[in-house]
């Protein structure tokens, strides 16, 4: 029941309101917010991540596929006072709807896993799909990072002039980070981590060739932010 004693703040519009507080809420965070966003492979791929950063930093993660405001929301009113990342997958199934969401949590790192065909109904190309997605990355400032899948024919396009581009691959080495020496065990996956001059073996305890990439990014993210291998392969 409600305390007829208690304070009520009336608005015109909820859902613009919960968008202001939510940002405001944001704001108070010094600490960096990693987005992911993608047609698919989202929520694998900020499960991954977390499990990277959390080895280092005391770390909070949206729960399950919760990627769209009110769930948001209530993801950072769960932070504890302690927390150094906060890391939240974005979802849009519509054109105007990643902008939105962004604006109550604007990321200081982007991943973006793939363009595919989900919603392709709303959007009517890829190429709308894929402008929609990037909206969260170009919400960012200048300085901060994009992590984007060099195996997808649009994505490995993309460029930016004032934030840095980091591409991963399953394995092309063209990209900033791809794997070799795969091996497919009953347990899981194995495979070198490749970038530059250096490499890492790395076992993932998941099927699928499409996970490797999942666990690059990963990887990509916790390198970006400072950590040791040792601790990333953990």
């Amino acid at each position: 029941p409600v305390d007829a004693d208690g304070e009520v703040l009336l608005v015109e519009n909820t859902g613009t309101a919960l968008l202001e507080i939510a940002a405001y809420y944001r704001s108070l965070f010094s600490i960096p917010f990693v987005g992911i966003t993608g047609s698919v492979g989202k929520t694998t791929t900020k499960d991954m991540i977390y499990s990277v950063l959390r080895q280092s930093f005391v770390t909070r993660a949206g729960f399950g596929n919760e990627n769209t405001i009110q769930p948001l929301f209530k993801n950072l009113q769960k932070m504890p006072c302690n927390a150094e990342f906060f890391v939240q997958e974005y979802g849009a199934n519509k054109p105007g709807v990643m902008p939105r969401t962004v604006e109550a949590c604007i990321p200081n790192a982007s991943v973006v896993t793939c363009i595919a065909e989900p919603h392709l109904d709303n959007f009517i190309t890829k190429e709308n799909i894929m402008a929609e997605k990037l909206k969260m990355a170009e919400k960012m400032e200048p300085g901060c990072p994009v992590f984007l899948n060099y195996d997808d024919e649009l994505l490995k396009t993309v460029e930016m002039e004032d934030r840095p581009v980091v591409f991963f691959s399953l394995d092309n080495p063209e990209a900033d980070y791809y794997a070799e020496n795969i091996v497919d065990t009953e347990d899981g996956l194995e495979f070198d981590v490749c970038r530059q001059d250096k490499r890492n073996r790395v076992t993932l305890h998941i099927k699928g060739d499409y996970n490797i990439r999942n666990g690059l990014v990963a990887y990509a993210v916790g390198e970006w932010f400072g950590m040791p291998d040792n601790k990333i392969v953990e």
